[in-house]
């Protein structure tokens, strides 16, 4: 087995701005559209596709998935990512390590953390 994607819901109205964020702020561009996805691919090692899917409804509550992301540098990050959509919901410090919890812009919570040391 392997783990090769993350869908995320963005409405109709948001959809282009999410995929704009996604490629202008982690380095995707877009593979292929297939009805209602948009299929974001990464020529980086390791990265899985993001497929952004296009739905009508709301997001009304927050997703019980997040995605973790590192950064050698959360706070330019965190900033940049602001710059391309993202909103700050919450800043934690946390047994050594920093992150910062954030919404791209269809609403989809993600985590951007300082590495985590190896064990």
């Amino acid at each position: 087995m392997r783990f090769r994607a993350i869908t995320l819901d963005a409405r109709e109205d948001e959809l282009e701005r999410t995929e704009r964020f996604w490629v202008e702020g982690f380095g995707y561009r877009r593979a292929r559209v297939s009805g209602p996805f948009v299929v974001l691919g990464h020529d980086g090692p390791g990265w899985p596709e993001i497929i952004l899917q296009r739905v009508s409804e709301t997001k009304v509550a927050k997703s019980p998935v997040h995605v973790d992301i590192e950064s050698d540098d959360v706070v330019t990050d965190a900033e940049r990512l602001a710059i391309l959509g993202a909103e700050e919901l919450r800043v934690v410090s946390e047994r050594g390590r920093r992150w910062v919890v954030l919404r791209d812009p269809a609403g989809n919570e993600f985590c951007l953390a300082t590495p985590r040391a190896e064990s």
